[in-house]
């Protein structure tokens, strides 16, 4: 079984204070890949999708925090991250702060759905203009969101908002810019049809979106 490489971000080649003997394995990383770098672990790796049963959207574990303590007990930072799938891995990376991370995934809209994220989280000042952007859900203009609202203010407010069809192209639009233009990535017809249908997943069913059988696609 083949599977489909992404590199995740690019720039997730950070500072960290790792143990003595993880340093001894990422002083020979750069501070950060070069566009025409992340352009080619892109393209080079990653290698035609397939069909499937389901749509992997977010991840279909019922619990992955857990794994948190695991990495607590083993002193894990730094190095080098290898996961898999959709948005689980934003936890693990978050606490493990690698110098750089790889996702790996047998689907082909993997790749569009993490080049997606990348340019969300490039155009985004905060959490809230990230989930703004995702779930095509305008920030009020009245008393707006700020860079400091809580995890529970945030549900809050997206769970109440409205997805909104301009919101929607202007979003489409500015990630397809960005990843065309800033990482250098030209996205094909097919390319295009998959973040067309990752984005109108997360404008439907805004925080309600799951894993889901049927869907089907590659």
């Amino acid at each position: 079984m083949k599977f489909l490489t992404l590199a995740l971000l690019g720039l997730l080649l950070l500072q960290t204070r790792s143990a003595p003997l993880q340093q001894a394995t990422t002083t020979s990383l750069p501070e950060k890949l070069t566009t025409t770098e992340f352009k080619r672990l892109i393209t080079d790796f990653s290698e035609p999708g397939g069909d499937f049963l389901s749509d992997n959207l977010i991840s279909n574990e019922t619990a992955y925090l857990p794994v948190l303590n695991k990495l607590q007990e083993l002193n894990a930072s730094g190095g080098a991250y290898i996961g898999v799938g959709p948005e689980q891995n934003f936890s693990y990376i978050a606490k493990i702060r690698p110098r750089i991370a790889f996702i790996v995934d047998i689907r082909h809209m993997a790749v569009t759905q993490h080049l997606m994220y990348k340019a969300i989280f490039q155009l985004s000042a905060d959490r809230a203009q990230f989930l703004s952007r995702l779930l095509s859900r305008p920030l009020a203009q009245e008393k707006p969101l700020t860079a400091t609202a809580s995890m529970a203010e945030l549900l809050k407010y997206f769970s109440a908002a409205k997805a909104d069809d301009k919101a929607f192209a202007a979003n489409f639009d500015a990630i397809r810019q960005t990843i065309e233009k800033d990482f250098q990535i030209k996205l094909a017809e097919f390319d295009l049809k998959e973040l067309d249908y990752l984005l109108k997943n997360f404008k439907v069913d805004g925080l309600d979106i799951a894993f889901r059988l049927g869907g089907g696609w590659s």
